[in-house]
């Protein structure tokens, strides 16, 4: 099976840097293509040079966005861009700040191998994030919302050069 992981990154290289290291490791025993799917949201920081081996990851593909659209923009325009542009089985999202846990990884992709299910949920139980920050975020993403008249999550187009 192909498996295309999704990643959305803003100036935070060095966790996505870590992040393909500890996804490498964790997929080591899988027996599958797993291939990245960066997204960098238009970062003003220089993305450094990961000098690591990456022997279990099939590809690492940086899509570049224009100007910064936010973390949920990002999400939309790589699944259209997997669906429209890629071969691919399952598309696992995940966060590029280390909150998601690659060791979990093939979890999931057991889960897959074990069903007949189309699409696989992960829900993390508990966030590092305070209270402050959690109220923040509502205020944001309901304000966002009202200005934009429209979910934070609908899709948007894309054109090859992002």
């Amino acid at each position: 099976m192909k498996f295309k992981i999704l990643i959305p990154v803003y100036n935070d290289w060095q966790s996505v840097l870590k992040l393909l290291d500890n996804i490498n490791s964790s997929i080591e025993s899988l027996d599958h293509e797993i291939s990245i799917i960066i997204i960098n949201d238009a970062s003003n920081h220089d993305r450094p040079i990961f000098e690591k081996d990456l022997a279990n990851i099939h590809s690492v593909k940086i899509l570049n966005m224009k100007i910064n659209q936010g973390h949920a923009r990002c999400i939309a325009t790589g699944l259209k861009y997997i669906y429209e542009k890629d071969d691919f089985d399952y598309v696992i999202p995940m966060d590029g700040d280390g909150e998601d846990r690659p060791e979990e990884i093939p979890q999931f992709i057991n889960r897959i191998e074990d069903s007949n299910d189309k699409v696989i949920v992960g829900e993390r139980v508990k966030r590092l994030e305070n209270l402050v920050f959690k109220i923040c975020y509502q205020v944001h993403k309901l304000f966002f919302e009202q200005l934009n008249r429209q979910s934070a999550l609908q899709l948007c187009h894309y054109s090859e050069s992002l």
